[in-house]
């Protein structure tokens, strides 16, 4: 009992030490929140080469080469001055590359939007985390276990797409677990996995895990209603692309 009580931090205790995991994270996606601003110029340079990479018979060294960061870039800023989706790097929904358009046009940078939306996924992990532990210690640790995990931090700081895949299925899992008490929220939980899909199809995915919950729980009442909202994630997906 007295272990327990001790594990139950008082609220501004575990708001305090949020907050640092927080500032934590900040400093360490501080330049490509603040500084990695880009010229046009750059966008162009990128165009030649990409094109030039796509036409060449001939083998490739690492100078000619376009790395997806700089291809998602380039997408986000193509797509956001007007170049339909289906015509430059369709192998990907749009919208994770609508997003990196935005970041380019608000901050001259390709990866402000990744380094913001990697700060509200662990906004949204403790959420999660509060839901499952409520408000103790233990809720803390996943929130600064990801902030110091390499493969999250690495896409904080590029302009890749996964980043946002992430915020929306831990939103979409947020969202799901108060959808099980309430599922009046099943359509804005379809509308969040929709969000995801049109990021990265692989988002889909968690659709699945949600279906299969009911089924363990045999709550066939939920799960029509889950599935009958789910037309709201395809319509949400389709409408990236217009």
């Amino acid at each position: 009992m007295q272990l327990l009580k001790m594990l139950k931090l008082k609220k501004f205790k575990i708001y305090l030490f949020l907050l640092l995991i927080l500032i934590f994270h900040i400093y360490n996606i501080r330049n490509e929140l603040f500084n990695n601003k880009l010229e046009e110029d750059w966008y162009l340079n990128v165009q030649n080469k990409f094109s030039s990479m796509i036409k060449s018979d001939e083998s490739l060294n690492v100078e000619s080469i376009v790395f997806d960061p700089e291809v998602y870039a380039l997408a986000g800023w193509l797509y956001i001055h007007g170049v339909p989706p289906n015509e430059f790097n369709f192998e990907h929904p749009p919208l994770a590359k609508f997003f990196i358009g935005f970041s380019e046009v608000l901050f001259q940078s390709p990866t402000s939007m990744n380094a913001l939306f990697s700060l509200a996924t662990l906004i949204v992990i403790y959420l999660i985390s509060i839901k499952l532990f409520e408000k103790t210690v233990f809720a803390l640790i996943p929130v600064y276990m990801l902030s110091l995990e390499k493969l999250f931090l690495s896409e904080a700081r590029s302009s890749m797409l996964d980043i946002y895949s992430m915020f929306f299925i831990s939103l979409s899992v947020l969202i799901f677990l108060y959808a099980i008490k309430k599922p009046k929220l099943f359509p804005i939980l379809s509308i969040v996995v929709g969000f995801g899909i049109a990021c990265k199809w692989e988002s889909g995915l968690i659709i699945f895990a949600f279906i299969t919950f009911f089924l363990l729980e045999k709550d066939w009442r939920k799960l029509s209603y889950f599935i009958a909202s789910l037309p709201l994630a395809f319509f949400v997906y389709i409408s990236s692309y217009i």
